[in-house]
């Protein structure tokens, strides 16, 4: 393995963390409410809670909030 291409690694993972953790400080400020009704109103440790694993899988958590789906609906 050249240096150059273990530098190009490191740039895209770096890039995708960077990336997860941008979405993810948004995500958690003001999108965990609209995926999960049971995580409406939560405390700042549950939301510090959920950041890594946000930070890791950020573009299934995107295609989630986009589709607006919601999980743990109040029944009525």
């Amino acid at each position: 393995m050249t240096v150059v291409f273990a530098e190009t690694i490191l740039s895209c993972v770096a890039g995708y963390l960077s990336i997860g953790l941008i979405t993810g400080i948004l995500f958690v400020l003001f999108g965990v409410g609209r995926i999960d009704h049971a995580a409406h109103g939560a405390n700042a440790r549950f939301r510090l809670i959920i950041l890594p694993g946000f930070i890791g899988l950020w573009p299934i958590m995107i295609i989630r909030l986009l589709s607006l789906r919601k999980i743990n609906k109040p029944t009525d």
